[in-house]
């Protein structure tokens, strides 16, 4: 929420291309914040102030893919060209069922080479129990559509087990020690996604900010 007040937050992690749940339509946004300094938007929502977003800057840009609007606000088809075009995905999912049917409309975008998943997958991948952390049904069908997520496959880590927290309860909600790893991006693989780097950004300009850190992924 209320990005205008975190952008030079955002240009200082030098982002080529940023998904942005919880982010105001383009309207909004670039009347309050004229600098943010994207060559282009791609943006769905229910509310003009709350949804979701894919920012592009300089040399590359975003547009919403034509199966935009059929996939519903938890997923935003993108095409992004550049000096190496992708297809993305961008992710908020509310749950599990919402987020799967996007995906059996998005079933022909997300096959072939080039494609990312990125964003706040909320608790859609993983199951908590007594016998430990299990994947979800929705993270085994990622896997059988032969996704994997950038941070577990440079930590060497299962989902459930991360050592970085992407998410922070606030209030008296929140609870010390337990690690909420929500953001994430999947790389495809049809090839030409190799992860170079993953660095979760936890500073105190982005903990006083957000409940959210942000999750960067290099791809070579």
């Amino acid at each position: 929420m209320r990005l205008d007040r975190k952008v030079a937050a955002l240009r200082a992690l030098g982002p080529d291309v940023a998904v942005v749940p919880e982010c105001a339509c383009p309207e909004l946004l670039l009347r309050r914040a004229p600098d943010l300094g994207a060559s282009s938007f791609a943006w769905q929502g229910d509310r003009p102030h709350k949804g979701l977003a894919v920012l592009a800057f300089p040399p590359w840009t975003a547009d919403a893919a034509p199966l935009a609007h059929a996939t519903g606000p938890s997923a935003l088809p993108v095409l992004v060209r550049g000096p190496a075009p992708f297809r993305l995905v961008a992710v908020w999912a509310p749950g599990a069922r919402e987020l799967g049917r996007a995906l059996d409309v998005l079933d022909g975008f997300v096959r072939g080479p080039r494609v990312v998943l990125a964003g706040d997958f909320n608790a859609t991948l993983v199951r908590r129990g007594r016998a430990g952390p299990r994947p979800t049904r929705l993270a085994r069908r990622l896997g059988g559509l032969g996704f994997a997520s950038a941070y577990h496959l440079v930590h060497g880590v299962e989902h459930g087990r991360e050592d970085h927290a992407t998410f922070f309860r606030r209030g008296r909600h929140r609870r010390p020690g337990r690690v909420h790893h929500s953001d994430l991006v999947f790389v495809g693989a049809g090839g030409g996604n190799r992860v170079r780097a993953v660095e979760v950004a936890t500073g105190p300009e982005w903990l006083l900010a957000s409940d959210h850190a942000p999750v960067l992924v290099e791809l070579g």
